[in-house]
This record gives structure tokens, C-alpha cells and sequence, in this order.
């Protein structure tokens, strides 16, 4: 019975550890942005920290890339562990846009001009 017990207690322990890793992924936009900045540039230089490792790396890159408006994703890792990501896109849309496909990878905050917000918090923000 203990034993049992111990693997289901594993199994648990390895799924929330799984959600809980890919539930605090952060955007760092590194450019400055202003206004219309959204809608007037199509490449943006930024990067993605909370991925726990490469395999969750390349499972992320890849459901960007197969995003019909991205261009291009380059991505590497930086020292600090966080992902440099230099994203172009095909043509320039607005903000919503970018909040909407960080909502779906699962982005949870977002950080433009130094300024850490929540994903939903921006999204209530573009709404008004």
C-alpha cells in the first residue's frame, strides 16, 4: 500500500511541478516602446524567462514559429537562463495582437518599459 501510495504521490508531484513551470512564463520586451509602436514595427528584440529547460525551450519556439504571421523567432540562451528571442513579423499589428498570442503560449506577465504587468491585466487595459 505505501508503495502505492509513494508512486502516485510521485506521478502528482512531477504533473504540478510541470504546470507550475510553464505557469510563470514572463515576456521582456527590451526594446522601448511607445505609442503606435506595435503598429508601425514588424521585428521586436525581447525574451522569455521561466522556461525550466531546452526540451520546454524548443516545445515553445516551435508553437511560435508555427504561428502564420511570425517571420522569423531566433532564440538563445542567455547567461541569466532566460531566452533572448528576436521575433519579426510579417506585417505590423496592433498590441492586441501580441497580447492575444502571449495569452495563448501561456505568457503570464509581460514587462514593457520596465514596467511588470499581469497578461490579463494588459489585456482589461486594451479593452478600455
Amino acid at each position: 500500500m505505501k508503495k502505492i501510495l509513494s508512486i502516485t504521490f510521485l506521478a502528482l508531484l512531477m504533473l504540478c511541478g510541470k504546470a507550475y513551470s510553464q505557469s510563470n512564463l514572463t515576456w521582456v520586451v527590451k526594446d522601448k516602446i511607445g505609442d503606435n509602436t506595435f503598429r508601425s514595427q514588424t521585428a521586436f528584440n525581447t525574451s522569455i524567462e521561466g522556461l525550466a529547460n531546452p526540451n520546454e525551450a524548443k516545445a515553445f519556439f516551435d508553437k511560435i514559429k508555427s504561428n502564420e504571421n511570425i517571420e522569423s523567432c531566433e532564440n538563445k540562451l542567455e547567461q541569466n537562463g532566460s531566452y533572448f528571442l528576436a521575433l519579426k513579423v510579417k506585417k505590423a499589428s496592433p498590441s492586441s495582437y501580441y497580447l492575444a498570442l502571449a495569452k495563448d503560449l501561456g505568457i503570464t506577465t509581460i514587462v514593457v518599459n520596465g514596467e511588470k504587468k499581469s497578461t490579463d491585466e494588459l489585456i482589461k487595459e486594451q479593452k478600455r
